[in-house]
């Protein structure tokens, strides 16, 4: 994933935000894998339930997509956690840092 660009500060602050923004790309990486590993297990899993599982598949189904929504309910809060951290970049550090540009 590309690095969103952002005003360049200085080399400090630059460098803590560019790994702050790297840190929320891998953190988004890894629950995408994490929820791929999951579908994958509740794949097998569910093509073994015995036939007499006390819960109707229907119903398994529907709460397995349930879950799935919270998978992406949740991609799109760490989504909206990196551009909050790149408007703040933008509108906060940017002007409360703007003398130490170089």
């Amino acid at each position: 994933m590309a690095l969103p660009n952002f005003n360049k500060i200085n080399p400090i602050l630059d460098k803590e935000h560019t790994q702050m923004i790297r840190d929320i790309q891998v953190l988004y990486t890894h629950c995408i894998q994490h929820f791929q590993t999951e579908e994958k297990i509740f794949q097998i899993g569910f093509k073994k339930l015995p036939k007499e599982h006390s819960v109707n598949k229907k119903d398994i189904l529907k709460e397995w997509e349930e879950h799935k929504k919270e998978h992406n309910d949740f991609l799109e809060k760490l989504k909206e956690i990196g551009r909050a951290l790149i408007k703040h970049i933008e509108e906060k550090d940017t002007v409360h840092f703007h003398w130490a540009v170089q």
